[in-house]
């Protein structure tokens, strides 16, 4: 048993040292460690940052706000400050670049795991007020032979799930729209009309 306990302590004093190496090797670590812990860690905290604490888990997005202001000072040199080692221009180069793919990785990944995004119309309430805000029309959609009714869920009428986009709701929102730009956009050419007259009265204009 003492021997298997004794196992087990190696093993995870191993697994540490190990993780400790792959943290110092890590040039985006190495870079945070010598240029900017230092002013943003346990000793300093300049500007209420402390980097050391600030998530490394991209993927879940928590404090990427945080490292793009991070990218930002470091390219335009306000960190490290004047007064601290400046690093080299591969450095900077080889950091902006890493901390700049893991928040694009980590864009990239919660938007993938977002749920399908569905797309509901408009109630006809909801399509009244907007035809008259863009173009100052009033249009009653509710009347006989306008858009179909709205479905009610529970008594509620604007439940996005309910707001579906049947063939038939297109063709009435075609139509719709048709009387609604004639009416935003009434035609100024004159109608032509049909006038009679006979031979003597073009002949003589009418006198």
């Amino acid at each position: 048993m003492k021997t298997l306990c004794r196992y087990f302590q190696l093993l995870s004093t191993a697994c540490l040292v190990v993780s400790t190496t792959d943290l110092a090797a890590d040039p985006f670590e190495a870079f945070l460690k010598t240029h900017c812990i230092s002013c943003h860690g346990p000793d300093k905290k300049k500007g209420d940052l402390r980097i050391d604490q600030l998530s490394r888990n991209f993927r879940m997005g928590e404090d990427s706000h945080i490292w793009a202001e991070v990218i930002e000072k470091v390219n335009s040199g306000e960190m490290p400050p004047e007064d601290e080692p400046q690093p080299k221009q591969e450095e900077i180069s080889d950091f902006v670049n890493i901390l700049d793919f893991r928040l694009k990785d980590g864009r990239a990944a919660r938007m993938a795991s977002r749920p399908a995004i569905s797309h509901y119309r408009l109630s006809r309430k909801e399509y009244q007020n907007t035809v008259y805000n863009l173009l100052g029309v009033r249009y009653d959609p509710a009347k006989p032979g306008e858009l179909n009714e709205d479905t009610l869920w529970h008594g509620y009428e604007r439940i996005g799930s309910q707001l579906s986009l049947s063939p038939s709701h297109v063709d009435r929102y075609y139509r719709a729209a048709g009387i609604v730009l004639d009416r935003a956009f009434p035609s100024t050419v004159p109608e032509a009309r049909k006038v009679r007259k006979t031979a003597a009265e073009l002949w003589y204009c009418g006198g």
